[in-house]
């Protein structure tokens, strides 16, 4: 098979009302050099696969020749997304959560910046849209919004991309947010993959994979549609799966800093300890929340909390009063 310029990777399960507005999207791009769909059906269990197979079906031999649908047993986002890393062809990757979707048109100018300039990552900004019942309720630009004195054009490392962001308060890990070079995953510190079995996978992913860019760049560009739904993974309210996930997150990028972040510079280190603080202080934050009673009946539950409030402490980071009595309600959590 030849070789495209970029692969976007979509994972579907259990998306039948919306896989069809999502493809759509992604079959109205121009991409110099080409590009493919890659369809990962991560063992759906209702109409979505039809949905788009008849979708297609209507295009011509042209536009279907783009789209790959891939088939795998349930096994969660970061597998089918592995899955589609591993069948991709694209000299670029780019993530698309099945029921988001392109701004029409969007790609055609983005990846000609990735070309012109030769970038191992581009950042573009999103729209949140609020949506219920099949109706969009509410549309919220997710622009980040870098200071003007170090905003530009001018291709920079990715520790010092995420500096930047975190130094604004503008990061977001979500790796739907970026297009990068697909060498990056198989680069020092890597091979890089999503973890399996956990949710908030990007919150792992995403700092690694910036890591690994020498030449970077964000775009004050709106490109993605995040729809946010109820029945999503973000909208699920089991709260201690999530605290599991974002926990193996905090383990894993605080070993990730302890082997690689010796040789960045101290603004890169402070950003990075930053983002792995803000996550430790949103897992004991919503492990408060969590009754004893269902916390009980949970053992991976306080492996997660102990282990999170080792690494708050290992690394320095303070509890003020306000957390502290916020926790409190929980004496399980007390720091």
């Amino acid at each position: 098979m030849s070789e495209v310029f970029l692969s976007i990777i979509v994972p579907v399960y259990q998306v039948e009302p919306y896989i069809a507005r999502c493809l759509e999207s992604l079959l109205h791009q121009q991409v110099p050099g080409g590009y493919e769909v890659i369809l990962v059906d991560d063992g759906t269990k209702d109409a979505s696969i039809d949905v788009a197979q008849k979708l297609l079906g209507q295009k011509d031999p042209e536009v279907r020749s783009r789209v790959r649908i891939l088939r795998r047993e349930n096994g969660g986002l970061s597998a089918a997304r592995n899955t589609g890393i591993a069948a991709s062809r694209g000299e670029y990757l780019q993530f698309v959560d099945s029921d988001d979707s392109l701004i029409e048109g969007s790609l055609e100018s983005v990846c000609r910046i990735i070309q012109e300039q030769d970038l191992d990552l581009l950042m573009y900004d999103d729209v949140k849209i609020v949506a219920g019942h099949g109706q969009e309720q509410s549309r919220e630009s997710e622009s980040r919004k870098i200071p003007s004195d170090e905003a530009g054009e001018t291709p920079i490392s990715g520790p010092e991309l995420m500096a930047q962001l975190v130094e604004a308060n503008c990061y977001r890990a979500n790796a739907c947010g970026y297009i990068f070079r697909r060498s990056l995953l198989e680069q020092s510190p890597g091979p890089l993959r999503f973890q399996e079995g956990i949710l908030h996978e990007d919150e792992l992913f995403t700092p690694q994979l910036l890591y690994a860019a020498k030449r970077s760049i964000h775009i004050q560009e709106t490109i993605y549609e995040y729809y946010q739904r109820t029945g999503s993974i973000t909208a699920d309210n089991n709260m201690i799966p999530r605290i599991h996930g974002l926990a193996a997150a905090v383990a894993g990028l605080n070993d990730f800093f302890e082997l690689h972040y010796a040789e960045r510079n101290e603004r890169e280190q402070i950003a990075y300890l930053k983002n792995l603080e803000l996550l430790c202080r949103h897992i004991l934050g919503e492990g408060s929340r969590i009754s004893r009673r269902k916390a009980s009946k949970n053992a991976g539950f306080h492996d997660d909390i102990r282990n999170t409030k080792r690494i708050f402490h290992e690394r320095g980071f303070r509890a003020d009063l306000p957390f502290r009595l916020y926790l409190a309600k929980n004496r399980v959590l007390n720091l």
